[in-house]
């Protein structure tokens, strides 16, 4: 017995001595700027975590070395610990400041006085996120870089060590903002900074190189200078050779542009692509990133803007907030970039193939086909918020481009909250016959003075009668007469009137909303049902000879009218 606990305490003693604390090298904040005077600049995020079976411990300290050139005081003022509770990389209103320093200690900012209880398994582990704020008076060009290694983290139990790598920060630049800001553009589009949106600088047939021009807008209220070498770098080409032939001014001031231009030569009849980048003083976007792609072949090929904005196959384009049951026009531009005609195939061209709480219609049809080579043609949609809230359509466009048939978007808004003072008649109703449900029942709406439904209202009773001397005196009307709000609208399902008659109208009450008439409209005589079939009975032919004509049926009355006159039949006397 003895030995058996002195080798379970000696395997409990093993595990104590066994016990880990594991830091995770996390996905570090991007590098980036950053401003004079900025708070809780992100810069290093770690994980951290003990065994799942190892007792309790906590984060007591950590030592963060100081990487950069920035300097204390001068560059920084403070160094923070937060929990990063919800996981996002930044410091929001649900993080937690576990600890901070305003000082460093043989080049390491100390975080002490910590008590973070250290979670349990690699799947629970904590996601800690150190932050600093700028000083207003931060050097420019100057850096931050910080790094966490396991002999500067101090916990209450366990060795502590890292996954992979001790976790290391990107650079983080101290620039000054001068208020520039870069805007680069394409057939007057305007592109965001991406490595994943591609952008289609349209057909090049291989071995036939073509130019393509971008325009860089400065839309900021400084001076932007470009900064690389060469000013446009075009990297990672693929199916082609692309040269800078026309390279853009070095400086662009407040409110101009400049451009430059591309030369493309595809190696073969197939997808291209490559990326420019743009270095630049710009203070959130120093590298500008852009990928192009196209095709070396001869086939049109369709896009569609609004203005300088892209709306892309199978995207979207939103407008905002609007008024619910105000009329809007939007116009957009189709554009065929390849070397064929752009044939708009169905008729009408551009249709309306769906929508939700908006009414939108085709005002302006546009012209086809659309020229090759970057001919355009534009459309115009009329349309309106229905109610409250959000509200989508669907633009389709059919066409002989083979990448994008149909070309499809739906434009998307929200309308303020309505504040319903009325009913409206949605929907007339049609009653062709007495007696039976209307062929078309009424719709009645919720709404403002406008018209604009009143799409939250759940609530309102609504109550159809005939309105008092219309149709025929003495009519009743039929089916389900109260009906309740959904959504803002009261649909009737089984109305009907028992007589026939010109002239009827309804009448929709729903308290605090009044009353509103239908159309007038006529009710029709009752439907008479068709006579049901006659029975005709069992017709059998003879099965030889001539046939009666008769119905067997009738051969027992003859032969009883025949026994009768028989009776009947005065006798002969006999001499």
């Amino acid at each position: 017995m003895r030995t058996a606990m002195l080798l379970a305490l000696c395997l409990w003693a093993g595990a104590l001595c066994a016990q880990t604390v594991t830091l995770i090298n996390s996905s570090q904040p991007a590098a980036q700027p950053v401003a004079p005077s900025t708070a809780n600049h992100p810069v290093l995020r770690f994980g951290i975590y003990r065994g799942a079976s190892d007792p309790a411990s906590t984060l007591n300290q950590i030592g963060i070395t100081l990487g950069g050139t920035a300097v204390a005081t001068s560059d920084w003022t403070s160094i923070d610990l937060y929990a990063d509770t919800d996981h996002s990389g930044t410091v929001t209103g649900g993080d937690t400041l576990l600890g901070s320093t305003t000082t460093t200690l043989a080049g390491k900012a100390v975080i002490a006085g910590l008590s973070r209880a250290i979670p349990a398994g690699i799947g629970a582990a904590d996601d800690l996120l150190v932050v600093v704020d700028v000083a207003a008076g931060a050097t420019a060009g100057r850096t931050f870089q910080f790094m966490l290694a396991p002999a500067d983290v101090v916990v209450s139990a366990g060795t502590v060590t890292n996954l992979t790598s001790n976790p290391t920060s990107n650079i983080h630049t101290v620039t000054i903002n001068n208020g520039c800001e870069i805007d680069l553009r394409y057939n007057s589009v305007s592109y965001p900074s991406s490595t994943s949106n591609l952008v289609y600088v349209g057909q090049v047939p291989a071995a036939t190189p073509q130019t393509r021009v971008f325009a860089i807008h400065n839309t900021g209220t400084g001076t932007l200078n470009l900064t690389g070498t060469p000013l446009v770098q075009v990297v990672f080409q693929n199916n082609c050779t692309v040269t800078l032939t026309t390279p853009p001014a070095s400086s662009v001031a407040a409110g101009n542009q400049t451009s430059f231009t591309l030369t493309i030569d595809p190696n073969l009849a197939t997808a291209f692509s490559f990326r420019i980048a743009i270095q630049s003083n710009d203070f959130d976007e120093s590298t500008y990133t852009l990928v192009c792609s196209g095709t070396g072949g001869s086939d049109p090929y369709m896009s569609v803007s609004q203005g300088a904005t892209a709306v892309p196959d199978g995207g979207s384009f939103g407008v905002g907030s609007q008024t619910a049951g105000v009329q809007q026009t939007i116009t957009f531009t189709i554009r065929n970039d390849g070397f064929g005609d752009l044939n708009l195939t169905a008729t009408p061209a551009v249709q309306v193939a769906a929508s939700t709480n908006a009414t939108a219609t085709i005002q302006t049809q546009p012209t086809t086909p659309v020229a090759q080579g970057g001919g355009t043609a534009t459309f115009t949609v009329q349309y309106k918020p229905n109610g409250s809230g959000a509200f989508t359509f669907t633009i389709q466009i059919m066409n002989n481009d083979t990448f994008h048939n149909p070309y499809d978007f739906f434009v998307s808004g929200t309308a303020p909250a309505v504040t319903p003072t009325q009913l409206t008649v949605w929907r007339q109703p049609i009653a062709p016959n007495a007696g039976v449900a209307f062929g078309t029942q009424p719709i009645v709406a919720v709404t403002d003075a406008i018209g604009a439904v009143d799409s939250s209202n759940n609530t309102a009773l609504v109550t159809a009668s005939i309105t008092t001397g219309t149709g025929t005196t003495g009519a009743v009307l039929g089916g389900t007469v109260t009906v309740q709000a959904v959504n803002g609208y009261v649909n009737f399902s089984n109305l009907s009137i028992n007589l026939q008659g010109t002239g009827y109208t309804l009448t929709f009450t729903g308290g605090a909303f009044g009353t509103v008439n239908s159309a007038a409209f006529n009710v029709g005589p009752p439907v008479t049902p068709p006579p049901p079939p006659p029975s005709g009975g069992d017709k059998k032919e003879d099965d030889g000879g001539c046939s009666t004509g008769a119905d067997s049926g009738l051969w027992p009355v003859l032969a009883a009218l025949a026994a009768l006159a028989a009776v009947l039949r005065p006798r002969r006397r006999v001499l």
